[in-house]
């Protein structure tokens, strides 16, 4: 089972990412990260959930 703790340290770690992407101007990994966040963020809510 995933615990919320790890989901968020993946959600930290994409935001550094995401940080780093925007600094270099790569719109293509920006919105990755931004895809990855979103589906992090989904499964700690369905984790939540159950």
């Amino acid at each position: 089972m995933v615990t919320a703790k790890d989901i968020n340290a993946r959600i930290s770690e994409q935001v550094v990412a995401y940080k780093e992407a925007y600094r270099n101007g790569r719109k293509t990994e920006m919105a990755r990260c931004v895809r990855r966040i979103s589906r992090l963020l989904s499964e700690k809510r369905r984790s939540k959930e159950s």
